[in-house]
Parts: structure tokens; C-alpha cells; sequence
């Protein structure tokens, strides 16, 4: 009766697991590829896709910036445009994500990804300056992580951006 009663228990956590099919914001099943990172267009390596573990993202796109959640769920990926109401979907394929335009986005590094301070706080800015200031601190924690890849402090970073957008650091500051 007790194997009996394992086994039932067993097949109930399986079926709910699987029925959960493993989606959700930013979480992935056991198993599936990390979509987690930064991806970028293959035709276009200007324009990228910074998906975050917390369910967060950041996409340039046509020298635009936009922010919002994204989700998957089985291998789609869709993407909240912040509170537009607006949601595209990509499909993750043979380690890209393919999107609804047709585009083919694959992991690295944008082309404007330098290692000289000024080349980080330069990206910065920019795309601070295309969200609204309330997303700012998620724009900023990318490029201090950017910037610390790079062997740069905060300091530093903190200071070039300063320096370069005065009035977007500010903003920045205020909105801590």
C-alpha cells in the first residue's frame, strides 16, 4: 500500500511539473538552453536584446530603446513592451531566437560593446536617455555590469557618465 501510495504521489508531482510545461517569467525548465543574456541581431549587431534573470528586459531596436517583462514558455519567447499592452513573440531554435520580422538575433555582444570607459558610458547614456527615468536603474545595473566585465569600477563608470550626460545622470540619481 505504501509503494502504492509513493508511486500516486510521484506521478501527481510529475503531471503538475510538466503540466506547468516549465514556463513563466524568465524561468526555464530543466534542461532548456539559458536564453538568459544579451543577444544580438545578426543582421544588425547595433541592435540588442538584454534578457535579465529577473524576468526583465532591454531591447534596442532602430536606435530606439524599450523595456517591459518577457516570459517563455516551451521554446517562445514573448516580450512585454511596457505597459502598451503590446507583447511580440520569437521562437528560441538551434541556440537563436527567431522573431515575428524575421530577424535573427544570436548571443554576444552589441558592436558598439567597447572596453574603453568612454565607449560604455557613451552606450549608457544613450540608452538611458530612450526609457522613461522610472527603468533607468535597470539600464544603469547593465551597464555597470558591462563596465565591470571590462574591469572598470562604478567610480569610474559613474564619473565618464556624468561627464558625457550631466542632466540624464542627474535624473538617474534622483530617481535612486
Amino acid at each position: 500500500m505504501k509503494r502504492v501510495l509513493a508511486l500516486l504521489v510521484l506521478s501527481v508531482l510529475l503531471f503538475d511539473t510538466a503540466a506547468c510545461g516549465g514556463g513563466g517569467r524568465g524561468v526555464l525548465a530543466p534542461g532548456k538552453a539559458n536564453v538568459h543574456g544579451t543577444w544580438v541581431n545578426e543582421a544588425d549587431s547595433s541592435e540588442y536584446l538584454e534578457l535579465k534573470q529577473d524576468g526583465t528586459y532591454f531591447l534596442k531596436e532602430g536606435g530606439i530603446g524599450y523595456s517591459g517583462e518577457w516570459e517563455i514558455e516551451n521554446n517562445t519567447i514573448t516580450i512585454h513592451v511596457g505597459e502598451t499592452g503590446v507583447a511580440a513573440r520569437a521562437t528560441l531554435k538551434d541556440g537563436k531566437i527567431l522573431d515575428e520580422d524575421g530577424k535573427v538575433w544570436v548571443k554576444g555582444e552589441p558592436e558598439s560593446e567597447t572596453a574603453d570607459l568612454t565607449g560604455l558610458a557613451e552606450r549608457a547614456c544613450e540608452d538611458m536617455s530612450a526609457v522613461s527615468g522610472s527603468d533607468d536603474w535597470q539600464i544603469y545595473n547593465q551597464a555597470e555590469e558591462r563596465a565591470s566585465r571590462a574591469g572598470f569600477t562604478t567610480s569610474e563608470l559613474d564619473d565618464a557618465v556624468r561627464e558625457l550626460c550631466p542632466d540624464i545622470f542627474s535624473e538617474y540619481v534622483d530617481n535612486q
